[in-house]
């Protein structure tokens, strides 16, 4: 069984439609903080790059809102795509422990 219960797991294997995206404060605080340890605020210091990661953090927002998040608000399907390799995956790692017991 393979599974992953952190809250933001289905968001990103499912993405979220544009529509269902509703920027707040909490969103747009997390945002800038990312904005601001990415450096995209440019050479701005202080209160002009709290200023400037705001706006950019509003501007990513709203972009999520037109467009979704996660390939257009179809998520990444990693979980989707993986399970279709899990007969592969499991022919590697028997092979591999085979291999280390000399028994292949």
């Amino acid at each position: 069984m393979v599974s992953n219960d952190t809250p933001h797991a289905a968001l990103i294997e499912d993405g979220v439609r544009g529509e269902n995206v509703k920027p707040g404060r909490a969103m747009i605080d997390a945002l800038a903080a990312w904005v601001a340890r990415k450096g995209l605020t440019g050479g701005a210091r202080g209160e002009e790059r709290a200023a400037a990661a705001r706006q950019i953090a509003w501007a990513i927002a709203k972009s999520m809102q037109a467009k979704g998040i996660f390939s257009g608000g179809k998520g990444l399907q990693i979980f989707e795509r993986a399970r279709k390799r899990i007969p592969e995956f499991i022919d590697e790692e028997v092979m591999r422990e085979l291999s280390r017991s000399g028994e292949h």
